[in-house]
């Protein structure tokens, strides 16, 4: 009499073999095994974080970014922790505050990472280059289409103005500029900016109005140091 011959086991990708699993008189096999399917549902959820996060505006090369992983050279302790506190602050508190902070300071030394860990850490924002904000203000204009990012910008919970400063100070971008910080202001809607210029210098590139509504409601904080991308480039 022949012997039944026992199927093959049915092994997952990594090699581990994946026991059948019984609903009533039907048995079923995975296709991988737990711990790989945990893993795949962790990189789906990444994934999907990471799309949410690119259509708020972050550049893929920030979509990391956090406290615990600044580049080398980091700023100091003080500065990782004031801005950690800040994040911790208006998270906490029960509607809009009105808080903002503004990091300044050379190239390369942290302050977007840093602006990008804070909307981590708060939950969630919108996060724009300032130029870039402004390029497609002057396109909407000169077609005549509404700017739905200049709008969005007026009114997010939480607003990165990344770079500013960058943008070259004409009459009409230092007054789209107030239009859009003045709305912030009376909403009372919390701002981070980065930008390299020094706060006393502040109102002869933005004008003193918008620079007004920036310093007198954020926390100023200087990021100093080497430039970390030409120290990576160096340790190459």
């Amino acid at each position: 009499m022949a012997t039944a011959t026992k199927p093959a086991p049915v092994l997952c990708k990594c090699g581990t073999k994946i026991k059948p699993y019984v609903i009533g008189d039907h048995e079923f096999t995975a296709t991988s095994c737990p711990a790989c399917l945990e893993l795949q549902a962790e990189q789906e959820a990444k994934e999907k974080q990471q799309g949410k996060l690119l259509k708020l505006g972050l550049q893929r090369r920030y979509l990391d970014s956090d406290f615990d992983n600044l580049h080398d050279p980091k700023p100091p302790d003080q500065v990782i922790e004031a801005c950690r506190l800040f994040a911790e602050t208006i998270r906490a508190q029960d509607g809009p505050t009105g808080k903002g902070i503004y990091l300044w300071g050379p190239n390369g030394t942290g302050k977007t990472h840093l602006a990008v860990a804070i909307t981590r850490h708060y939950g969630h924002a919108l996060f724009v280059n300032t130029l870039a904000l402004f390029d497609a203000l002057k396109t909407g204009y000169s077609t005549g289409e509404p700017c739905d990012i200049y709008e969005a910008c007026r009114y997010a919970d939480l607003l990165v103005l990344d770079d500013l400063g960058s943008e070259r100070p004409t009459d009409w971008v230092q007054e789209r500029l107030y239009a859009l910080l003045s709305t912030r202001w009376d909403e009372m809607l919390s701002t981070v900016v980065t930008s390299n210029c020094d706060p006393k210098q502040l109102s002869s590139i933005v004008g003193q109005r918008s620079a007004s509504r920036v310093l007198g409601s954020c926390l100023t904080i200087h990021v100093d140091g080497p430039d970390h991308r030409l120290f990576a480039s160096a340790a190459i």
